[in-house]
């Protein structure tokens, strides 16, 4: 909680504590062992002591107050590990499970790459050799981490193969020019990492869909008005157009400003307040949404420009940035899949009235910016300094075309096979 390095002040504070603590403790309360992780503290102190020994470290300091467990039946659990007394006086450890623990693990069926699988077997037969130190406890412990993988759907085969020490060969470590994160998606996941890797660049997949990013809400949701960094749509109340537009501030200043414009009848610089006094039609005001949002501006316009595009009534004087038609056929297939969220729902559009005539989409009308069907020779740097065509420079060489764009802070990636054939040579 708070900022990174209160945990690292927090920690140099008490190592000062104890040791001005454990300094001044009376010799006969000296505990024989102590050790500290964190906020957890293994003490070996006489059992007749330890409740001296307690009160004398909570008089040290009125905010820092200490608890004690005590061991029962001989042992007693620290992290996880379980720490026992035997009877000629030594100790021995094995693994600690608490008593709601359930055994669930990633499943393998799951959708993970395989090497989170195989990570997560080597993790806990490492840590059952790490921490059990008799050898007739270690052969249970692996029995039970056996038999809860096969619960969860792992092959005895995969077991074996991944916890299987291999050896470590000492190789020349690969220099890649640029990595690229990517969600994972097992049927291309692998071929396009090798694929990658021929021109040394180096692919990382992640998870994109979890229980947490779709179940868990740290925070309150913010209002509207004071969101910033967004998207934003201004419907009418009177047809079904809206307009759409970005901004970095809040919401309810950018809104400030299109009232004004509206009230002050600059339609010259406002397509909103065009619409208002050409049509006669009132903006809704009230129902303004966020559809859309991104911190970084070039991001944000990118984001506008797709979501002009995707919606077919605007009032959009421009389409925003450049965005290649190939692009879009990938993005309006992925928006048609997706179901909206509640508070994303489109109202049910008004039947427009005679003195407001539809306009054309602004995909169907000619725009210079506009490029045509992808090609070998489009694929040169244009003079415009906003084009987003160059980034499918490399996926060329790779024998495919593949289009990557952020949408909802996820990222889509469509593969399109070619051949030499489809495409004609540049220019010189």
């Amino acid at each position: 909680m708070g900022s990174p390095v209160s945990a690292v002040i927090a920690n140099m504070y008490m190592e000062a504590f104890e040791n001005t603590a454990l300094n001044d403790c009376p010799p006969k309360l000296e505990p024989k062992i102590w050790k500290r992780y964190v906020d957890d503290t293994f003490i070996i102190v006489n059992k007749h002591r330890s409740k001296d020994l307690l009160d004398f470290m909570n008089r040290r300091e009125t905010t820092i107050r200490f608890t004690a467990e005590h061991e029962t039946n001989g042992s007693l659990a620290f992290l996880d590990t379980e720490v026992h007394r035997q009877a000629d006086g030594t100790l021995k450890t094995t693994v600690y499970r608490k008593p709601t623990h359930t055994d669930q693990y990633l499943r393998y069926d799951t959708h993970h790459p395989q090497a989170v699988k195989r990570g997560l077997i080597k993790c806990l037969y490492d840590r059952a050799n790490r921490i059990v130190s008799k050898q007739s406890d270690l052969s249970p412990e692996q029995r039970h981490l056996q038999s809860a993988l096969a619960l969860n759907g792992y092959p005895k085969a995969f077991i074996k193969k991944s916890r299987k020490p291999k050896e470590r060969i000492i190789l020349e470590e690969k220099q890649f020019t640029s990595t690229v994160v990517l969600p994972y998606v097992s049927s291309i996941a692998h071929q396009l990492r090798r694929r990658l890797e021929k021109h040394n660049i180096r692919a990382v997949f992640k998870s994109d869909t979890t229980l947490r990013n779709q179940l868990v809400t740290a925070k309150d949701p913010i209002p509207t008005y004071r969101k910033d960094g967004v998207v934003y749509q201004i419907p009418c109340k009177d047809c079904n157009f809206s307009y759409i537009g970005e901004t970095g501030r809040p919401v309810k200043e950018r809104l400030t400003e299109h009232q004004r414009d509206v009230r002050q009848r600059n339609t010259i610089l406002s397509a909103v307040a065009e619409h208002a006094w050409e049509q006669q039609h009132q903006p809704d005001w009230t129902g303004v949404r966020c559809i859309d949002s991104a911190q970084h501006w070039h991001t944000r316009r990118v984001k506008e420009a797709i979501q002009i595009r995707l919606h077919s009534n605007t009032l959009n004087r421009d389409v925003g940035f450049e965005i290649a038609e190939s692009w879009m056929r990938c993005i309006r297939q992925h928006h048609s899949k997706k179901t909206p969220s509640t508070d994303q729902q489109q109202p049910p559009p008004a039947t427009p009235t005679p003195s407001c005539h539809p306009r054309p989409h602004l995909d169907t009308l000619t725009d210079v910016r506009q490029p045509p069907a992808l090609s070998a020779g489009s694929l040169r740097r244009p003079h415009t300094r906003y084009n987003l065509r160059p980034r499918t420079k490399v996926s060329i060489k790779l024998g495919v075309v593949a289009c990557l764009l952020p949408m909802d802070s996820n990222f889509i990636l469509r593969i399109h096979p070619w051949k030499p054939s489809d495409f004609v040579s540049p220019d010189p």
